[in-house]
């Protein structure tokens, strides 16, 4: 039975990405309908690859969201997600040293 399962990522655009010149990195919001854990976590590791991202880190691992739970400002992709099969949200910041940490 599919499932809308949540995960979050910090990822990072790749060298060969049009996002690098730009862009820092962001944290990705990820609402994708699955069967498993694994399923979903396999389709946000696709997207990222397929749009030039790369994980640094994995913030929250796939667990099933629940609607009702969530806040009125994540309504809007969980409701893409359950519509489409999933949606991807990019929090960027640029591409410039935050917080004494060097760029990419």
């Amino acid at each position: 039975m599919s499932r809308v399962f949540f995960l979050q990522y910090e990822v990072r655009p790749k060298p060969d990405s049009v996002q690098y010149p730009t862009v820092g990195g962001a944290f990705a919001n990820c609402f994708v309908v699955a069967d498993t854990p694994d399923v979903a976590t396999r389709a946000a590791l696709r997207n990222f690859a397929d749009g030039g991202w790369e994980v640094v880190e994995v913030i929250e691992p796939a667990f099933i969201a629940d609607r009702d739970d969530l806040e009125d400002a994540w309504l809007e992709w969980y409701d893409e997600a359950a519509d489409e099969g999933e949606c991807f949200v990019f929090h960027q910041w640029p591409n410039e040293p935050q917080d004494d940490e060097t760029v990419h």
